[in-house]
């Protein structure tokens, strides 16, 4: 609910413009609690705000030596595809795939929990005679889920994203292929 003082004639905005008052009288440490809470809830929104922003200035603690070009976080494979080459953007301490969260992600009574509510695609069923790398598959499939979940919130439906692949990484160590054999990203056409 939005609070009465933040509405525009007694109706909130639907272009958050209601909230730009608030945000300009906010003092410097007030706007950085906001954003430590921010950072704590919806990790990306951070982010995103941030390579918005286009910052020009260099970064002196980020180690010289980077994995890859398109690694910031250093703990990123390597990626056959472009597509796939997505990092968190984080500095390596701060990198996503270290939170503790990412162990929520890959924890299989989770994804058994939560695949019913996203079609049952990734619950074990004993009946289906199942062989370990199919249920790697789903459970791969889930942790995907989970993730985009936990780092964007939710999406909607027909919208993707790529996870950040130092969280891919994370999830296919929990849930091999016996082949290492993985399909990647699949945009919608």
């Amino acid at each position: 609910m939005v609070p009465y003082n933040l509405m525009r004639n007694g109706v909130p905005s639907d272009d958050g413009s209601c909230y730009l008052d608030l945000i300009d009288k906010l003092t410097e440490a007030e706007a950085k609690t906001l954003l430590k809470t921010l950072e704590t809830k919806r990790p990306t929104i951070i982010l995103d705000a941030y390579n918005s922003i286009k910052r020009t200035d260099p970064e002196p603690d980020r180690p010289s030596a980077e994995v890859q070009g398109w690694c910031k976080c250093t703990h990123c494979p390597e990626m056959d595809r472009e597509l796939d080459r997505v990092c968190c953007n984080m500095r390596p301490e701060h990198c996503i795939s270290l939170r503790t969260e990412m162990s929520l992600v890959t924890d299989t009574l989770v994804l058994n929990i939560q695949g019913p509510m996203n079609k049952g695609i990734y619950v074990h069923d004993a009946a289906l005679e199942q062989t370990q790398d199919e249920l790697n598959q789903k459970l791969r499939q889930g942790a995907y889920r989970q993730c985009n979940l936990w780092i964007h919130g939710h999406l909607g439906p027909r919208i993707r994203k790529n996870v950040p692949a130092c969280c891919v990484q994370v999830i296919r160590d929990k849930f091999p292929d016996s082949a290492g054999k993985y399909t990647g990203f699949i945009p919608l056409e």
